[in-house]
């Protein structure tokens, strides 16, 4: 019994003794430290003037690199405008400055060397982008048409880059935003910058718009001189070339685009021979494939395609069909408005021809004598058909003025002055020449723009009496030669 207590005794110590030893070790886990390894940090620079040096280039890097890559940026361009032969003799030359660009733009190393290389980028692209609206389009989207298909160009687009991005949704009204060809842009950056790139993008699209009108009317010019019959001729079933105008139509939701057309009729079908504007390209394609449309179902609203045709043929003359309705309709409103607006002109002409030949009969002396001489009197004053146009300096704006004319007068003293001209040449005069003035030499003492006036008469006058003078020795002389006087003109 003795034995068997003692033996519970120690085993009860030895058991403590283990709980003791394991408080102990965790304990000493806890107290541990961590030490880290000393790591050796190399200095930037030795001293402040190597870091001035290192701060120097890169500002130089800043302040040249626009223009650098500006010069690149128009070479490629330049190339890619050039003839295929040229552009084929150049193709190496290209491809290494579109490398060189793409370095720059492509330096991960060096952030702030990189954002001012994408910033550069994209103001060089914009700023110096050909009036081309599908290469406005490839300096957004990074895609460009060539031969009228759509081409992945080697360079980036501004969208890509996140200079700007397509605006979804609503943005802020501190954001600065773009509208091009129908899209809405957000331009990134500060603000500063970004305006100056929405200006330079918004630019070269206005650029491009230009340069597209102004090619479209010069091509609209060239296709009215290929006309030989007009809109009447074609449906009267004659044989020739007409020449019409087809407006856009916006039909619910549906764009019906519009332009220039030149087509030909043998007296009884109709075909394309060419187009101008909105719906050139589906014009074009029609007039290749040399669809037809009856001259008599032009007077029917809806098109009998009858059947066995296929879908293309159906299609292609259904527009043709519509197109040519829309531009007989728009041709005879022309002829309409043409009619009433000449109707205007010959009652306007004929109103002021009655008043200026009343005013004709105060004259005391002719234009060319009240102009050229000192005499004291009254001579009528007569611009001609073509407007006087007078420019406002304030705004530029410009106002024409039909007939002109006016009683001019010169008193004993010499002084000049206008007494008379037509009610409605008021906001011309606006009997501002009503008193007695010096003309000066060459009228140069009198205000503008009865000056400038009398200077345009005289020498209006001046060579009609010596075109008069000419043609009238021309008449001595033909009459000597004929045997008709004995005397040789002088």
């Amino acid at each position: 019994m003795a034995d068997s207590v003692g033996q519970a005794v120690i085993n009860a110590l030895s058991q403590k003794g283990v709980k003791a030893t394991n408080q102990v070790a965790k304990q000493a886990a806890v107290l541990t430290l961590q030490v880290p390894t000393f790591v050796e940090i190399e200095t930037t620079a030795e001293n402040q003037e190597v870091i001035d040096k290192a701060i120097a280039v890169r500002r130089n890097y800043l302040a040249g690199f626009p223009n650098y890559l500006g010069d690149k940026v128009n070479r490629i361009y330049g190339i890619r405008g050039a003839s295929p032969e040229e552009c084929s003799l150049r193709t190496d030359e290209l491809k290494r400055l579109e490398d060189e660009v793409l370095k720059h733009l492509n330096n991960s190393k060096e952030e702030l060397l990189r954002n001012a290389a994408r910033q550069a980028y994209a103001m060089a692209m914009a700023s110096t982008a050909p009036p081309n609206k599908w290469l406005v389009i490839g300096v957004i989207e990074g895609k460009e048409v060539i031969e009228g298909k759509e081409v992945i160009s080697c360079l980036p687009g501004l969208i890509e880059l996140k200079m700007i991005e397509p605006v979804i949704g609503e943005v802020p009204k501190s954001a600065v935003t773009i509208k091009v060809y129908g899209k809405t842009y957000r331009v990134n950056g500060q603000r500063e910058f970004a305006g100056k790139l929405a200006e330079a993008i918004t630019s070269a699209a206005t650029r491009a718009a230009k340069k597209a009108a102004s090619d479209t009317r010069e091509e609209i010019s060239g296709l009215k001189e290929l006309e030989t019959m007009t809109v009447a001729d074609l449906l009267a079933e004659k044989q020739g070339r007409v020449f019409t105008t087809v407006p856009d139509v916006k039909n619910n939701d549906r764009f019906l685009p519009g332009g220039a057309l030149l087509v030909e009729s043998d007296g009884k079908n109709v075909k394309v021979l060419q187009a101008a504007g909105n719906f050139q390209r589906i014009m074009s394609e029609i007039a290749k494939a040399g669809r037809t449309v009856l001259v008599s179902s032009l007077s029917e609203e809806k098109l009998d395609l009858g059947k066995g045709l296929s879908e293309d043929v159906s299609r292609h003359r259904w527009i043709l069909h519509a197109v040519l309705r829309r531009g007989i309709a728009e041709a005879q409103k022309e002829g309409a408005r043409q009619g009433a607006r000449q109707e205007r002109v010959s009652k306007f002409q004929a109103e002021a021809d009655t008043d200026r030949e009343a005013r004709a009969t105060k004259a005391t002396m002719s234009p060319l004598e009240g102009l050229a001489t000192d005499a004291t009197g009254s001579a009528l004053i007569y611009l001609g058909r073509k407007p006087w146009i007078v420019t406002d300096r304030n705004n530029g704006r410009e106002t024409p003025y039909f007939e002109v004319n006016f009683l001019f007068e010169r008193n004993a003293e010499g002084k000049v002055c206008i007494v008379e001209y037509p009610e409605r040449l008021e906001p011309l005069f606006g009997k501002r020449f009503s008193e007695p003035a010096d003309p000066g030499e060459r009228f140069e003492g009198l205000k503008y723009p009865l000056s400038s006036m009398l200077r345009t008469a005289y020498a209006y006058e001046r060579a009609k009496a010596d075109s008069a003078v000419e043609e009238a020795k021309k008449l001595e002389l033909k009459a000597f030669t004929e045997g008709q006087t004995p005397e040789e003109p002088a």
